[in-house]
């Protein structure tokens, strides 16, 4: 019994290392995105090679469980809840559509080589042309029958065809206007009037139109034509007459500045003064006296400052 136990003890433990193991395995499939497969693919290969070369003894029955894990002992007691084996997560590819769409392109390309590599076959397989049925004399095609000779047959036109339309066209309208001009040009005599009355004009009353000159525009822009002209004369004199005063106003001018150069050239000296006269005496005024005018000083801030500051 103590050897069971033993194997019991030392298969429970080997067991709950491999749970471990196969958990921790589990635990690091959730991040298999880190992982590559073909380590994935290698740590599996690893622990079912263990789990195949270790063998458990079978599970032995007990009527009660002992008296630490529920119950009195010797009583019945509680089964207790067997661990839910683990599984191995398997990675499995993704399924791109660029390698569908690569595979079929791969495929597609393949079946044209193909066909490529066919047809060369095909051009590069040559076929000699059959040896005639005389060698030595060669036989003389017996000559064609003669043929008629190509009798030609005119156009038929559609330009031609709308041409005889539309002469046929133009002719019955030009017949129609003639049987027309025809009918106009026979005489017919008008009925006889029948005996009336002499004509007698009614009398209106609308009084005589009385007439009037006309009055055309050309005269009253005339008018103002002539009044315009006027004005512009006006001015141009008066443009004239100032120019001409300007001009005389300028001769003046130069005249009176020569003058004064002239007078300006002739260098007269002044006349020696007289110092014999005693020299003037200055008299000199006593400057005033200051008035002094008191500050305007801020009393009333002043006195207030230290009442605010307490």
């Amino acid at each position: 019994d103590g050897g069971g136990a033993g194997r019991k003890g030392g298969g429970g433990g080997t067991g709950g290392t491999e749970a471990d193991y196969l958990h921790s395995l589990n635990s690091n499939s959730h991040h298999s995105n880190s992982l590559n497969n073909n380590h994935i693919y290698h740590l599996f290969n690893e622990a079912a090679s263990d789990k195949a070369a270790f063998s458990v003894d079978p599970k032995k029955k007990f009527k009660s469980l002992p008296g630490e894990f529920g119950g009195r002992k010797g009583g019945s007691g509680k089964k207790q809840d067997e661990p839910t084996p683990l599984t191995i997560t398997m990675t499995q590819p993704f399924q791109l559509r660029t390698e569908i769409r690569g595979k079929t392109y791969e495929k597609m390309l393949s079946e044209r080589i193909r066909q490529e590599e066919e047809e060369a076959m095909r051009q590069r397989k040559r076929e000699a042309q059959l040896l005639p049925a005389t060698t030595e004399v060669p036989i003389v095609p017996p000559k064609p029958l003669p043929r008629p000779l190509t009798v030609p047959k005119p156009f038929v036109l559609k330009s031609e065809l709308r041409h005889e339309d539309y002469a046929d066209e133009l002719q019955k309208l030009i017949d129609q206007e003639e049987r027309l001009r025809r009918v106009q040009a026979e005489f017919k005599a008008r009925p006889v009037p029948e005996p009336m009355s002499p004509f007698q004009p009614v009398e209106v009353e609308v009084p005589l139109t009385v007439p009037e000159e006309p009055r055309f525009l050309t005269e009253t822009r005339a008018i103002l034509r002539e009044r315009f002209e006027a004005a512009v004369e006006e001015r141009k004199q008066e443009i004239e007459s100032e120019r001409l005063r300007r001009e005389e106003q300028r001769r003046r001018e130069d005249e009176e500045m020569a003058k004064e150069l002239r007078k300006l050239a002739n260098f007269k000296a002044n006349p020696m003064p007289d110092f014999s006269a005693p020299p003037p005496v200055i008299v000199l005024e006593k400057p005033r006296l200051t008035k002094p005018v008191s500050p305007k000083l801020g009393k009333l801030k002043r006195q207030t400052r230290p009442s605010s500051a307490m």
